[in-house]
């Protein structure tokens, strides 16, 4: 039998801030993109240092170059580490692992709500892997 360890990373609490929808019925069939942005910083609480990442996911729906659907649905996570990092470290670990962590949370409430919404088949965000890099986080 193996040992079960506690993940370092715990995430205490999350919170979906913006969710907005627009759906404009269309024959042809629709090919969805997403754009994913996030944004990490070094927060107080308790006396210790927590890591807040903030995700923004844009998913566009287009059929004959035009958009027929628009959904953009953002959150924040509060993520601690039960190791001491460096603040660099930690952000790095979050962006990453956080992103994981959270990204299901945003998928399940685009599937649920487009599926509330009567879309038939509702809206099914693909996994992606967040081992993305952007400018800002190179710096």
């Amino acid at each position: 039998m193996h040992r079960v360890e506690q993940a370092i990373l715990q995430m205490k609490r999350y919170l979906i801030k913006e969710f907005s929808f627009s759906y404009t019925p269309v024959q042809n069939e629709i090919v969805i993109s997403i754009e994913l942005g996030r944004e990490t910083r070094i927060i107080e609480e308790d006396g210790r240092k927590n890591c807040l990442l903030a995700l923004t996911l844009t998913a566009f729906g287009r059929a004959d170059e035009t958009d027929y659907l628009t959904i953009k649905a953002s959150m924040e996570g509060v993520f601690e580490c039960q190791e001491t990092l460096e603040e660099k470290a930690l952000e790095k670990m979050v962006a990453e692992s956080g992103t994981s962590i959270l990204l299901p949370v945003l998928r399940a409430a685009i599937l649920s709500f487009t599926g509330q919404a009567g879309l038939t088949p509702p809206i099914v965000i693909p996994l992606m892997n967040p081992r993305f890099s952007s400018e800002a986080e190179k710096q």
